[in-house]
């Protein structure tokens, strides 16, 4: 008996200490949020606890180094601790881990094949995929590389990636459309595919790239902003009606928050 009660005891301290942690990382998050320092009245309010509560816990953390309190105003800051940890944690994410479960989940959802694609030499490049459920001709490529003007995923880095290297892509487009069939594209016609995809926030070609094939893609973004990636939706254009895409655009966007968000972006 007397050992079930220590049992209990030490369960239920165990149980306050984690609370306890919970608690006063309300206060981290609350100066996470916060556009810049916070005072001890209104970080406490923003944490939802009294005042003298706050400061005991504001104590340990800047003992830690989690938050630092200004000495001209007394208010509170994230510390040198939190941009270590937030440093660290950034430097072990791996975008191709990371997209591995969604790929699936896009694959299964809608029964298309799914690919993560990044930055490449001369546009993006597939880096990951699998396969869709059903059995096509067509089959997608880990390291092949996309056109920006005439896929979907292309049309992602057109929109979002970073406008010198856009140029550039397109330049060796152009050149290379001068001695084959390749689609050509004015300077006013990419202005309106640029502005339509930002618009929705998802590119979409059919039989451009691969006659009979149609193909969605959403981008990726990385904790400063930046585009990392494109997830795409590839398989038979009769399955991407205008009713699915409504649904395959959904998923995707969804999807694609959630990957950026889980390489540390805070966007919408």
């Amino acid at each position: 008996m007397m050992r079930d009660q220590t049992d209990r005891d030490q369960s239920d301290r165990g149980q306050r200490n984690i609370q306890a942690v919970e608690v006063g990382f309300r206060l981290i998050r609350a100066l996470e949020e916060a556009p810049g320092p916070m005072s001890l009245k209104s970080l406490s309010a923003a944490a939802g606890m009294s005042a003298s509560k706050a400061h005991l816990y504001l104590v340990s953390f800047c003992n830690l180094g989690l938050v630092v309190q200004e000495s001209e105003t007394g208010y509170y800051a994230l510390g040198p601790y939190a941009l270590q940890l937030g440093l660290t944690a950034l430097s072990k994410i791996d975008l191709v881990h990371q997209a591995r479960k969604t790929l699936y989940d896009l694959r299964d959802v809608t029964g298309e094949a799914a690919y993560l694609s990044i930055h490449g030499n001369v546009g993006p490049c597939i880096v990951a995929k699998v396969d869709g459920l059903k059995e096509v001709p067509l089959v997608v490529r880990v390291g092949f590389t996309l056109p920006l003007t005439s896929s979907a995923t292309g049309r992602i880095y057109l929109a979002f990636a970073n406008p010198e290297w856009v140029k550039r892509c397109v330049e060796i487009e152009r050149q290379m459309a001068r001695t084959s069939s390749k689609f050509k594209f004015t300077a006013a016609e990419l202005g309106e595919i640029v502005k339509a995809v930002k618009a929705r926030g998802y590119a979409k070609t059919e039989s451009l790239l691969n006659i009979g094939h149609a193909a969605m893609s959403s981008p990726v973004f990385d904790y400063e902003g930046r585009l990392a990636g494109a997830l795409t939706l590839l398989g038979p254009a009769n399955d991407f009606d205008r009713e699915t895409e409504l649904r395959f655009s959904k998923l995707l966007l969804s999807h694609a928050n959630a990957l950026s968000s889980s390489i540390g972006h805070r966007g919408g």
